[in-house]
C-alpha cells in the first residue's frame, strides 16, 4: 500500500442530518463541565472532543475516505478539535506529522464551523476549505500544517480528525527509520515555515 497519494480535497462529506448528528455531540459534551469526553491541548490551543460519534457520521467518514483513495480502510481514531483561547493557550498548527501513531495512515481532515477561514497545507498542496468539506491524505507520511493566524476572544475554528489503516496493512507499523525520516522531513518543514510566517 502506498502512503505517498496525492491529497485530495472532498466537498460535502456529510449530509445534513449527519452534520447535525455530529453538533449534537460537540455540544453535548462542551456544555458538560465534568465531561470526560475533553481535555486541553496546550501546544496547539485546542480542546479535544473524544466522545464516539454516531454510527451514522462514522460509516460516512469510513466510506469517502476509501471513495476518494480506493482503499480498503478501517475507521481507527476519530476526534474533533475546537481551536479557541478558551483551551487556554494559543492556537497553532506547525508543520508535523502524526507521531502517535503506531501504523501508516490515512488521514481525513473534515472542516466543521468557525468564526473565520484557516488553510491547512499538506507539505506543497494548499487546502483552502469550507464548511464539511476536507482534505485526504496520508498524516503517517505528509507533512502538514496551517499558517500563524490570530484568534480574537471568541474566535473559535473546528475540525474533526479522523486516522484510517489499511485492511492489507494492518500488521505494518512505523519503523524507526520512518520516524527518523519524517522528523528530518518535519525539521526542514519547520524552517521553510519560519522563514516564510516570521
Amino acid at each position: 500500500m502506498q502512503y505517498d497519494l496525492k491529497p485530495v480535497e472532498v466537498h460535502g462529506v456529510f449530509t445534513p442530518e449527519e452534520y447535525a448528528s455530529v453538533y449534537q455531540t460537540i455540544n453535548t459534551v462542551l456544555n458538560d463541565e465534568l465531561s470526560k469526553d475533553k481535555f486541553n491541548v496546550s501546544d496547539t490551543g485546542y480542546i479535544a472532543i473524544t466522545r464516539r460519534l454516531d454510527r451514522i457520521v462514522l460509516e460516512r467518514i469510513l466510506y469517502t475516505a476509501q471513495k476518494y483513495t480506493n482503499l480498503k480502510l478501517k475507521n481507527s481514531m476519530t476526534h474533533i478539535a475546537r481551536y479557541t483561547h478558551m483551551s487556554q493557550a494559543t492556537p497553532t498548527l506547525r508543520p508535523h506529522y502524526d507521531i502517535m501513531l503506531e501504523q501508516p495512515s490515512i488521514t481525513i481532515s473534515i472542516q466543521l464551523d468557525g468564526t473565520m477561514d484557516w488553510d491547512l497545507f499538506v507539505e506543497n498542496q494548499k487546502f483552502s476549505l469550507f464548511k464539511n468539506s476536507a482534505a485526504i491524505f496520508s498524516g503517517s507520511h505528509q507533512i502538514h500544517w496551517r499558517p500563524p493566524i490570530k484568534f480574537k476572544e471568541n474566535d473559535y475554528f473546528d475540525v474533526m480528525v479522523c486516522q484510517l489503516y489499511s485492511d492489507e496493512g494492518i500488521s505494518m507499523i512505523l519503523t524507526d527509520e520512518h520516524k527518523e525520516l519524517m522528523k528530518n522531513k518535519s525539521n526542514h518543514w519547520n524552517v521553510e515555515y519560519d522563514k516564510i510566517y516570521s
